[in-house]
């Protein structure tokens, strides 16, 4: 089965071993969305998936046919209904949203705007801020970024006692997490008592959520000049604790609703077990803000700026490109402690002193990121200043960056589950690469002359490789999938798109096998295994049918092919058959169900039927169960959720091999056949292990 998934590889300090208690199994994939036809306008992607969140770029209101429309209602329609592509591209749901930033230009149109979400959302919207900046990209007069949940019904709306139920919640609950709508102060005396006030009404929000300021990991202080930076830090440092706060982004605005000089929005972790501050050492504890908190698998990470603390005012740069470096310096401090990188990334937040810098910061800006960057969202959140230095040669601030990054699949690691599993693989083996960069490795087979047959489903073709990394190609056939030799030696290849079970020669010619049951086509093969009667056992699911052509056999099945070329129906019951393998004493056949995430066994007849089915294991989490071996003492090797799942004979789950790349499937290889090689995303890969492998055709 094909499947495309964004690489994370991460980068692991000292620090990060802590982490694994917080993060440990629950590490997300992670998908970048790009809906067709949608192209964004700087270096960030439209979506990404990651995990049950999804995290979507500020979406400005500029038309197809490159206009805008005419007032602040339909503006903020148009901005949602881009966010409604993306959200149906990426499989989730409207209903999901569970927090928004709404970023408006024109002030006065701020009733306009709220009219608009009301109709879009007149009931259960997420949380939501809504500010007033100076500029935006494209000229966009409204731009609104939005954070999915997968499952709408994790989502719970919480409005505070004595506050009116509304379009717009207090707080917005999902299994983990509580994001904060903003809170404001109202009818207080001085600058002082209104941001006490607000943060007294984030208390009882939170209060209402079952939570307190405690929760918080990520604040956006959104603030008018005339609030001042000391006044609201000195009375913000008395809700949290010192060295333990939230990450932050103070951001000063150019304007908020209902004559508001201050607003707070955020995000809090509902389990404090899974809620810790992060600081590099190079930096001490702060009373207002954390470099970084780590809530479950999710790093937020305060806004950083293009500046260095140090001796004599600290090191200033005067271009935004210079600054935008320095900021993203400083950013990889903090996820480098949790031993994260830039590729971890998954959401962003840029904010201009100008937004006529835009071309200019995304020149630097985009150097950081891959082929697939995070989302993002742009502003220019005040009138820009004078770009000049003071007195002291200090340049004004620019840029400020602040970033959300997610744990991706882990890196290698054995994980036993019982001691029994280091009888299998010593704790210390080292994982090799023998091979990178192709499309979609599949179906190996080891051939004792010294290489591996292995099948690449993206670029459509059946290889020879070699130990030193070399490949030789044998055929070119239209998605390739798995492989065996059958007893007269010959390599037997479940061709997808042919709907068939061919035999291919050394010379790359091939023979259809079989292609038909009762006349009608198979779906795609997917998998075969030689049977301890000489047969061919295969599995037929949907999972590589090609699209527009017609399933002709109601069910996904699993067959015999015998050697005298006749096909029998074994198992028509399973929801998507993948992988399968016999025990050492061919007495089980065990197939495995990709849909259903399971692995089921029968017993096999002297007739080469099959009777008994019953399940023998479960597969918990993202990923599905695919390719199968067994070693000679009947041990079951499954690729799967992080890597290769090891079962012993009465299905005990024995440990994990957790591999760095979805991994297809596996094959016994070596003269000894007691190396495991790997079919793994776009690598190949090896792993020696203490036991022998049971092979069938050697």
């Amino acid at each position: 089965m094909t499947y495309t998934k964004m690489s994370i590889k991460l980068r692991f300090s000292v620090f990060s071993m802590l982490l694994l208690a917080f993060v440990g199994a629950h590490a997300a994939t992670l998908k970048a969305i790009f809906p067709p036809g949608v192209k964004p306008i700087g270096p960030y992607s439209p979506g990404i998936v990651a995990g049950d969140y999804l995290y979507v770029s500020g979406q400005g209101a500029r038309r197809a046919d490159g206009t805008f429309p005419s007032d602040a209602a339909a503006q903020t329609r148009e901005c949602l209904d881009k966010i409604k592509t993306i959200v149906a591209e990426a499989g989730f749901q409207m209903a999901g949203i569970v927090y928004s930033q709404v970023y408006v230009r024109d002030a006065s149109a701020f009733g306009e705007v709220e009219r608009a979400w009301a109709e879009y959302f007149p009931a259960n919207g997420p949380a939501r801020s809504m500010i007033g900046v100076a500029n935006l990209p494209d000229n966009t007069p409204v731009e609104v970024n939005a954070l999915v949940v997968r499952d709408p019904a994790t989502k719970k709306s919480v409005f505070a006692p004595g506050t009116t139920a509304g379009p717009v919640p207090d707080v917005v609950l999902t299994a983990d997490r509580a994001y904060v709508s903003d809170c404001r102060g109202t009818g207080a005396s001085d600058i002082s008592a209104e941001v006490k006030a607000a943060l007294d009404q984030m208390g009882a929000v939170l209060k209402a959520a079952g939570l307190d300021h405690r929760h918080m990991v990520f604040v956006n202080p959104y603030m008018l000049d005339s609030v001042g930076y000391d006044v609201m830090g000195h009375v913000y440092a008395q809700y949290f604790e010192f060295g333990n706060t939230p990450a932050r982004a103070t951001i000063t605005v150019a304007a908020l609703p209902g004559g508001a000089h201050i607003e707070f929005t955020g995000v809090a972790v509902r389990d404090l077990s899974k809620r810790l501050a992060v600081r590099p050492k190079n930096m001490p504890p702060s009373p207002t803000a954390s470099p970084c908190v780590l809530a479950g698998d999710t790093f937020y990470c305060s806004a950083k700026s293009g500046f260095i603390p140090g001796p004599q005012s600290g090191l200033y740069a005067d271009t935004v490109e210079s600054q935008t470096r320095m900021s993203m310096r400083n950013l990889l401090d903090g996820l480098e402690e949790a031993g994260l990188s830039f590729e971890n990334v998954v959401a962003a937040n840029v904010y201009l002193d100008d937004i006529q810098d835009f071309p200019k910061m995304n020149r630097i800006y985009k150097l950081f990121f891959g082929d697939t960057p995070p989302t993002r969202t742009t502003v220019q959140q005040r009138a820009a200043v004078e770009h000049k230095a003071n007195a002291r040669e200090e340049w004004p601030t620019l840029e400020q960056i602040s970033l959300v990054a997610v744990k991706g699949p882990a890196k290698y690691e054995l994980k036993a589950n019982s001691p029994k599993f280091w009888d299998l693989i010593a704790p210390n083996t080292k994982l090799e690469t023998i091979a990178k960069g192709f499309g979609f490795t599949e179906g190996p087979v080891w051939d004792e002359r010294g290489f591996l047959y292995v099948s690449d489903e993206v670029t459509n073709k059946i290889f020879k490789l070699f130990p030193d990394g070399h490949h030789e190609d044998i055929v070119s056939l239209g998605d390739p999938d798995g492989n065996t030799y059958d007893k007269q030696h010959r390599l037997i290849d479940c061709a997808s798109v042919l709907r068939a079970i061919i035999a291919v020669e050394p010379d790359g010619k091939y023979k259809v096998l079989a292609d038909r049951y009762q006349g009608k086509k198979f779906n795609s093969p997917n998998d075969v295994v030689l049977g301890p009667d000489g047969a061919l056992y295969f599995t037929d699911p949907t999972l590589d049918l090609v699209k527009g052509e017609k399933q002709e056999l109601p069910y996904q099945g699993v067959f015999r092919l015998g050697t005298d070329g006749k096909v029998r129906l074994l198992i028509k019951d399973m929801a998507q058959p993948n992988g399968l393998a016999f025990s050492p004493d061919g007495r089980k056949l065990y197939v495995d169900d990709s849909e259903r995430k399971e692995i089921r066994v029968w017993d096999v007849t002297r007739d080469g039927g099959v009777g008994n089915g019953r399940l023998f294991g479960k597969l918990d989490g993202p990923g599905d169960p695919d390719g199968m071996r067994v070693d000679t003492s009947g041990n079951l090797y499954v690729t799967g959720q992080s890597g290769i799942w090891v079962f012993d004979a009465a299905g005990t789950h024995l440990g994990t091999i957790v591999l760095p790349e979805q991994t297809a499937n596996l094959t016994w290889g070596d003269p000894d056949y007691g190396t495991l090689y790997i079919t793994s995303s776009t690598s190949v890969l090896k792993l020696r292990t203490k036991v022998t492998g049971f092979v069938p055709y050697k």
